[in-house]
This record gives structure tokens, C-alpha cells and sequence, in this order.
């Protein structure tokens, strides 16, 4: 239970920084944090040093692209297998994946879209796996996570709808405080509901999406080289889990 941080010196690190040194410590287990470094970085030798030293079996990184897929090499050219590692911004698309190569294979994190997601667009009734296949055919390349954003102009619409004056800045305002959809490709959107720590709807005039555990997984036989399953639904349980998160080879 000894987790290894790859946590930059920006604001995106130092607030993982803030938050999750007491939240670990909290469930149990041992951070082992690395130090903020500077973007980009090429040479992850001293972090991965001591995360081997220390015996940390779980990496957790909010790296970009590019310095995750030099750390990552790194750790298989220096014999550092840990058994999970979750990154948030590096394993949003397919493409650095790819990037990565056969390597890739098991790696998580914090995912906001999916084509097996049960909702549908307020709009058009397109299911998020036909919006998928869709974006696939159109532009030739395998689905992303930001097709999601479509969200926004459902509820544009919605809002605009329900404004009698679209001059009056003040009215759409109000329109968007009382937002209440019952269906978009992003789940029910309700800026009516109780404010709650934890909830989706945390702060006035923001309401959050289903956050779920994804993993990739190489291909068996299939169109592209990755494919992204659902292993995780605590924070969404209106999200059907396709499988287990498995330990990296």
C-alpha cells in the first residue's frame, strides 16, 4: 500500500499535493512523493530510484503526455513494475497510448466519457455509443473522451428554450440556475438540486458529469491498437463496470 506520486510544481500537482497526501494517509496508505519537478522533464531516474527503494507497488501521476510516456519507459528500462498506475491527464486519449506502445497495456485513470455510457442526447435521442460510431466514421479515427463537451450544447439549448428575452442577460442567467434535464449523453443535468460536499452539484452554477475508473487494454482482435473498459463505478453506479482492474503484467 505504498503509493509512488509523480506530482509536478503547477497548480494541478500542488493541489494533489494538498489533498491527497491526508486523504492516503487517511485510507492507509504510504505516500511516498517524489517532489515537485518542472514541466517538461526528460529524466525520471532519481524519482524512479526511490520509488524502488521504498517498494511502492502503485503510481499515481498528474503528468502530461509527453513526461509520462519518457517516465514511463523509463521504469520498464530501469525495472520498475509497479502493479497500478493511474494517470490522470496522460491516459485520457488513445493516441498516447500508442505513443507509449505495448507497454500502455493495464495503465488507468479518472475517465468522464464512454460509448457504453445509458444516456442519450436530449436533441437528436443518439445513444453516446451511435454519437461514437458516428465521430468514428466521420473523422477516421477511434472515439474520444471530449465528444462528452456535446453536453454543453444540449444545455445551451435547453436554456435558450426556456428564455423568453435571449437580449436579456439577466433572464438567462436565471434560466441557467434553474437548469434541470432530465436526460443528456451526459446523465441528468439539475442545477436545482441541494447543494452537497461530494455531490455533483458542490458550488452554485456548476454541476459535475459521471467520473468513473477506466483502464486500457490492448486490443484483442480489434479495430484499434487499445481498447478503454469501464473498472470502476463508485463515484457513478448509473455506469455499468465491464470488468476488474487487473494488475499490470
Amino acid at each position: 500500500k505504498k503509493v509512488a506520486a509523480m506530482w509536478p510544481n503547477n497548480v494541478d500537482g500542488n493541489a494533489y499535493r494538498d489533498y491527497y497526501t491526508q486523504a492516503m494517509a487517511d485510507k492507509g496508505y504510504t505516500l511516498i512523493d517524489a517532489g515537485g519537478y518542472n514541466e517538461p522533464s526528460e529524466d525520471f531516474t532519481q524519482q524512479i530510484s526511490l520509488f524502488k527503494k521504498e517498494g511502492c507497488e502503485i503510481v499515481q501521476g498528474v503528468m502530461i503526455p509527453p513526461d509520462w510516456t519518457n517516465f514511463w519507459k523509463q521504469c520498464m528500462q530501469q525495472g520498475f513494475y509497479p502493479k497500478i498506475a493511474e494517470g490522470i491527464k496522460p491516459t485520457l486519449f488513445p493516441s498516447a497510448m500508442e505513443a507509449i506502445g505495448d507497454s500502455a497495456n493495464g495503465l488507468s485513470g479518472p475517465m468522464w466519457f464512454h460509448p457504453t455510457f445509458p444516456f442519450k442526447s436530449s436533441l437528436t435521442g443518439e445513444t453516446c455509443q451511435e454519437m461514437c460510431d458516428d465521430f468514428e466514421k466521420r473523422m477516421g479515427m477511434q472515439w474520444q473522451q471530449p465528444i462528452l463537451h456535446y453536453v454543453s450544447f444540449e444545455w445551451v439549448v435547453d436554456v435558450l428554450k426556456r428564455t423568453t428575452n435571449v437580449d436579456d442577460k439577466e433572464e438567462i442567467m436565471k434560466r441557467v440556475q434553474e437548469t434541470n434535464m432530465p436526460m443528456s449523453i451526459a446523465g441528468p443535468i439539475d442545477f436545482t438540486a441541494p447543494l452537497a460536499p461530494r455531490s455533483r452539484h458542490v458550488v452554485p452554477n456548476q454541476v459535475g458529469t459521471p467520473l468513473y475508473g477506466g483502464q486500457w487494454r490492448l486490443s484483442n482482435g480489434g479495430k484499434y491498437m487499445f481498447d478503454l473498459f469501464i473498472v470502476s463505478n463508485v463515484a457513478a453506479p448509473e455506469v455499468q463496470v465491464q470488468d476488474k482492474l487487473k494488475p499490470l503484467a
